[in-house]
Order: C-alpha cells, then sequence, then structure tokens
C-alpha cells in the first residue's frame, strides 16, 4: 500500500462532520442567541425609561416657564384648551397632567410619562 492510498483513505474517513460535533455547535449557537436577546431586551427598556425621563424633564421646564410668564400653572396639557400649555413627547410616550393645589404648596403638577407599559411617575 502506497503513501498515496493511504491517504485517500484517510480523506474518505473525514469528509464530514460528526454528530456530536454538530450538537456542540448547535447548543453554542443556541446559547449566543439567548444572551442576545436578554441583553436587548435590558437595552431597550433602558432607552425607554431613558427617553421618558428626558421628555418629563422637558415637561418640567415648560411648565415652569409658563409660570414666570403667567404666574400660574397651565389648567391643562393639551392643545384644545384654552390657557394650557400644548405638550409633546417623543416618540410613542404620553403624558398625563394633574395640577393640585393646597394651603401650602397652591402652585404645584405631577406629570406621568408613559410607554409600552413603563411609567414614570410625578415629575414636578
Amino acid at each position: 500500500m502506497s503513501i498515496n492510498n493511504i491517504a485517500k483513505n484517510n480523506r474518505r474517513n473525514y469528509l464530514g462532520f460528526t454528530i456530536v460535533e454538530l450538537l456542540v455547535v448547535i447548543v453554542v449557537i443556541g446559547i449566543l442567541a439567548a444572551v442576545t436577546i436578554v441583553s436587548y431586551s435590558n437595552i431597550n427598556r433602558r432607552a425607554i425609561i431613558s427617553s421618558l425621563q428626558s421628555d418629563l424633564s422637558n415637561a418640567s421646564k415648560q411648565f415652569k416657564m409658563y409660570q414666570v410668564d403667567n404666574s400660574a400653572f397651565p389648567v391643562a396639557s393639551d392643545c384644545t384648551t384654552a390657557g394650557a400649555l400644548c405638550l409633546k413627547p417623543s416618540g410613542d410616550n404620553s403624558f398625563s397632567f394633574i395640577q393640585s393645589s393646597n394651603s401650602t404648596n397652591p402652585q404645584t403638577f405631577c406629570v406621568d410619562a408613559t410607554n409600552n407599559g413603563i411609567k414614570l411617575f410625578c415629575y414636578k
């Protein structure tokens, strides 16, 4: 038997992957996919929270500027009511506005922001 025949026989025996090798590769790909999906959902949630915080901060500044100009907070936060402040949230965010009065601090307000079930409460 010559060296060429031995080389040909060895090539025939090693032409493909074994089932064990394929299973190991599939398991590794599955683990990487699971880690990626979990990381993505966390990143997406943090981005939504950051967007809500930014919108609430901007809304608070708008309310305070309105108070300086008009000596009172607005009666509503939609564009249809007279004496209202028109708030425009970014993306899929939405606002809810509550003006409260009490004896110690008659000029207060509360703005809540919501997006995809995530809600940030009362930014004053």
